[in-house]
C-alpha cells in the first residue's frame, strides 16, 4: 500500500477523476469538468497535502484513521465528514467501526419537474 499527498497537477487531475466516479451514483451529484470542479472546490485555497491518493483498494479504515492522526497533530480534537446515511457501499459501519458517530442526520427530499 501507498499513500500519499496531492503534489502535481497530474495528482489532482486524478483526484478529480477519483470523485466524479465515486460520487456518480450519490442522489445530488453533479458532475463537472476538472476546471469547473477546482473553481467550486476553490482549490486554489486548499491545502493539497491534506488530500492523498492510495494506491490500493479496499483502505477506509486506514486513510480514516490517518486523517484523524494527522488532524490530531494539528492540534484538532474533533473531525467530522458528511456521508449519505443511505448509501450502498457501507461507508456508515465503516466510520462506526473507526469511532465515529452520528452528530446530526438530514432527510433531503426533491421532486423532478418535467
Amino acid at each position: 500500500m501507498r499513500l500519499r499527498a496531492c503534489a502535481t497537477e497530474a495528482d489532482g487531475v486524478r483526484v478529480h477523476e477519483l470523485y466524479q466516479r465515486s460520487f456518480a451514483q450519490r442522489f445530488d451529484f453533479q458532475p463537472r469538468p476538472y476546471l469547473l470542479w477546482l473553481d467550486d472546490t476553490d482549490a486554489a485555497g486548499l491545502d493539497w497535502s491534506l488530500v492523498w491518493i492510495a494506491e490500493t483498494e479496499g483502505l477506509g479504515g486506514f486513510l480514516l484513521r490517518h486523517a484523524f492522526a494527522r488532524f490530531a497533530a494539528r492540534g484538532r480534537d474533533t473531525v467530522g465528514l458528511g456521508v449519505d446515511t443511505a448509501n450502498a457501499t457501507g461507508a456508515p459501519r465503516l466510520h462506526g467501526r473507526n469511532g465515529m458517530t452520528v452528530h446530526f442526520a438530514v432527510d433531503t427530499w426533491e421532486a423532478v419537474i418535467a
